[in-house]
């Protein structure tokens, strides 16, 4: 955001998508691949986030945020993960693992402080991968509310951490308006106007 890195990066427009990612890339590059951790994940197909965490210094000249990122703040931000992974993966639409890891500092290994894993059979991951590309069609040729077909699918989730919780969910994801008439026409005027970008999408999750 503060274009100061990226080659070529203005305000206007900060950032850059590097693709087929060379040995020459990762040797002039290495500085900013080391932080995504390559060598202990597999990062092909596959989304990697790296969170800033700013400290005192950083914050004193960061434009976009003057508080440091304290100890504390990173281990309250994991607490909640480790709280809440089990519900996040029941509506991540990729993702069917999470795992908290620390690295040692003097060896530098891995090791798993906790994970969450989603599991679903092949026929209930294509359900979903079907809904979701609904979805994305819909989104991406800009459908009016009226235009966007209702889909539902309803699949189970088993979800296991690693200190031996089991649970079983029932999910159930839907889209579009079964009854657009009944739809306020103030909510469709705004929406046809692109004053409301929101996608017409809901899910549950029954425990069972």
């Amino acid at each position: 955001p503060h274009a100061r890195y990226a080659p070529g990066a203005t305000s206007i427009s900060p950032g850059r998508m590097f693709r087929d990612l060379d040995a020459d890339f990762r040797t002039q590059f290495s500085d900013v691949l080391d932080l995504y951790l390559g060598g202990h994940f597999k990062l092909d197909n596959c989304t990697m986030f790296r969170f800033p965490l700013r400290n005192g210094d950083m914050a004193k000249v960061s434009e976009i945020s003057s508080v440091p990122c304290s100890d504390r703040m990173v281990q309250n931000l994991l607490d909640k993960l480790r709280t809440d992974g089990a519900e996040l993966l029941m509506f991540l639409n990729h993702m069917e693992k999470i795992s908290i890891c620390e690295i040692e500092k003097t060896t530098g290994a891995l090791n798993v402080l906790y994970s969450v894993i989603g599991k679903v059979t092949d026929g209930d991951r294509l359900k979903r991968k079907q809904f979701h590309a609904s979805v994305i069609d819909s989104v991406t040729k800009k459908k009016q509310l009226g235009e966007i077909p209702v889909q539902q699918i309803t699949y189970t989730m088993v979800t296991e951490d690693s200190e031996g919780n089991l649970t079983t969910w029932l999910i159930c994801n839907r889209s579009g308006f079964s009854a657009i008439d009944k739809v306020s026409k103030s909510v469709v005027s705004a929406h046809k106007n692109e004053d409301i970008t929101l996608f017409p999408r809901g899910g549950v999750a029954a425990c069972i």
